[in-house]
């Protein structure tokens, strides 16, 4: 396989990012709501979420969005991984493995004490990735939803 580029998105990365995306909303089995979907892009365009994309060939093929966190318990700045995903033909590939590794260089610049995240239960394939990755927290998630 080609080089694995990692780099933070740019505007002119919209049109990639929204095909990319849309994958990801399918994915999770969600609908796609155009104007969440360009709240999410104003949010990246104004670095409250930060986008690394992974590119192959001049073709986007996985992304990761992440915030920063304030930390009451730790007194620190932390990061939340909201979503990684790379397109089936890419898994499996390295690419995961770059974009993780380019967002805990992202999480070093910003002082963040760690990286913390969730997946569904029966992500097995992501489960056994993040297994190799990081250390399985003692916490269970939940929400209220209003």
């Amino acid at each position: 396989m080609a080089n694995i580029l990692v780099r933070a998105i740019t505007a002119a990365d919209h049109d990639q990012w929204l095909e990319l995306y849309s994958g990801y909303i399918a994915f999770c089995r969600r609908t796609f709501d155009a104007a969440s979907v360009e709240t999410l892009w104003q949010w990246l365009m104004d670095q409250k979420i930060f986008c690394l994309v992974a590119i192959v060939d001049n073709q986007m093929v996985g992304l990761a969005h992440a915030k920063e966190q304030l930390s009451p318990l730790n007194g620190k700045k932390v990061g939340y991984l909201d979503d990684l995903f790379v397109i089936l033909p890419y898994r499996g590939k390295g690419v995961a493995n770059q974009l993780m590794a380019h967002l805990k260089l992202l999480a070093e610049s910003k002082n963040w004490l760690f990286i913390r995240w969730i997946t569904r239960e029966n992500n097995y394939r992501a489960k056994a990735f993040y297994d190799k990755i990081a250390n399985k927290t003692i916490w269970h998630t939940y929400q209220l939803t209003l």
